[in-house]
C-alpha cells in the first residue's frame, strides 16, 4: 500500500482495471486496446474509447484519436490526458484540448497531499463534484460526491459544463494541528471550476473529466460504479450490442465473440450474485442481448450450454433481441448470422 502510494498516479493497474470493470457495467463489448494497435484501422472498428489517466501520448496518437472523434467517434478522457509526449517531455496543453473544448491550466494538490508533498492515506477525500445541471449529470443532480487525489483545473472553450469542483471546507496540515474531526473535511462554500466537460467535435463527441477517476475505482465508490455505466449509455445509446438483465444487476456479466468462420457470434452469460449473497445462489428473471440489425444481422438463436435449446429472435425498434428467461448460472450460446 506504501509503494502504491508513492508511485500514483503513475501506477496505472488501478486506471486500467478501474475502466475495464465501470464500462464492463454498462453491458456493452469491452476490449482492452494496447498501444501498438492504436491505428486509424483499427480504432475505426470501435464505437467508444475510454482513456483512463492516459498521461503519456505521442503526436501521432492524439492526431489518431482527433480524426476518429471527427468522424464520429465517442472518447471518454480523464485526468492528466496527454500531458507527457511519447519522450515523457512535459507537454502546456492537452495535445486534444480541442477535441475536449477545454485548455489545461493547473493541479490542484493542496488537499489530497500533506504539508511534506506525501499523498493522503488511503480513499482520503480531497475534493468534492457536483452537477452543473447538465443532462449527463442527471444521476448526480441532487448530490455532491468525493473523490480522493489531486485534481486539474481547465478552461473551458468550447465545450459545455457537466459537473464543476465543490472545494473541501479546509485543507489539512496535520503537523500545524489543522484537521477536521476523524474524517475528511466535509464540502466548503467554493468552487473550483469545470470538474467534468463534454464537447461535440466534428460528426463525435467527448467527455473529459479532471479527476483520477478510475484509479478511484480500486475503493468502488458507489456513485463512479452507477455514474460511469450511465454516462456511456447515454453517450452511445444505440450500441452494436448490449447486455441487460432485468431487473439491472452488476453482477450478471456477459461477453460477445465471433467465431472463427465470422458466420456465428458465441455469446456468453455469467450470474455472479452469489458474491454479493455470501454464496447463496438467486436466479436472475431475463436477460436481454439485443443487436443493432443495421450491422449485424442475427437470424438465428441457440444456447450450446448448459444444455441445447433454441431461442426466438425478435425485432423491436430498429434493433434484434434475444430474452434469456430465468437463465442459469452460466450459459454460453450461438448467434447465427446472416
Amino acid at each position: 500500500e506504501k509503494l502504491d502510494a508513492e508511485n500514483r498516479p503513475l501506477d496505472f493497474r488501478h486506471s486500467t482495471l478501474g475502466a475495464l470493470e465501470t464500462v464492463t457495467y454498462a453491458g456493452r463489448p469491452v476490449e482492452s486496446l494496447a498501444e501498438f494497435r492504436l491505428t486509424a484501422e483499427e480504432i475505426a472498428k470501435y464505437e467508444a474509447l475510454v482513456l483512463p489517466e492516459v498521461e503519456v501520448l505521442s503526436d501521432a496518437q492524439a492526431e489518431v484519436i482527433r480524426g476518429w472523434v471527427k468522424g464520429g467517434g465517442t472518447l471518454l478522457a480523464s485526468y492528466k490526458c496527454g500531458l507527457l509526449d511519447e519522450q515523457r517531455r512535459a507537454r502546456s496543453n492537452f495535445p486534444m484540448a480541442d477535441v475536449f473544448g477545454v485548455d489545461y491550466a493547473s493541479e490542484e494538490r493542496r488537499y489530497a497531499y500533506d504539508a511534506e508533498g506525501r499523498p493522503q492515506p488511503g480513499d482520503f477525500t480531497s475534493t468534492y463534484l457536483e452537477s452543473a445541471g447538465h443532462p449527463l449529470a442527471q444521476m448526480l443532480a441532487v448530490s455532491t460526491v468525493g473523490m480522493a487525489g489531486s485534481f486539474l483545473t481547465v478552461k473551458r472553450t468550447t465545450a459545455e459544463e457537466v459537473m464543476r469542483y465543490r472545494l473541501p471546507f479546509m485543507a489539512q496540515d496535520m503537523a500545524h494541528h489543522k484537521w477536521f474531526n476523524w474524517g475528511p473535511p466535509p464540502p466548503g462554500s467554493e468552487t473550483a471550476g469545470t470538474a467534468v466537460a463534454y464537447n461535440r467535435f466534428g460528426k463525435g463527441q467527448s467527455v473529459y473529466l479532471g479527476v483520477p477517476i478510475f484509479w478511484a475505482m480500486q475503493w468502488r465508490p458507489f456513485w463512479i460504479r452507477q455514474w460511469i455505466p450511465e454516462l456511456v449509455r447515454q453517450l452511445v445509446k444505440e450500441p452494436i450490442a448490449e447486455l441487460r438483465p432485468e431487473p439491472f444487476s452488476e453482477y450478471v456479466h456477459g461477453t460477445l465473440f465471433y467465431d472463427e468462420s465470422g458466420r456465428f457470434i458465441l455469446a456468453q452469460v455469467l450470474n455472479a450474485l452469489e458474491l454479493a449473497t455470501e454464496g447463496e445462489y438467486r436466479t436472475i428473471p431475463s436477460v436481454r442481448l439485443s443487436v443493432d440489425r443495421n450491422r449485424l444481422k442475427v437470424t438465428g438463436a441457440r444456447m450450446v450450454w448448459p444444455e441445447e435449446k433454441g431461442f426466438e429472435v425478435r425485432e423491436r425498434g430498429g434493433r434484434t433481441e434475444v430474452v434469456l428467461q430465468n437463465p442459469p448460472r452460466y450459459a454460453a450460446l450461438y448467434l447465427k448470422l446472416a
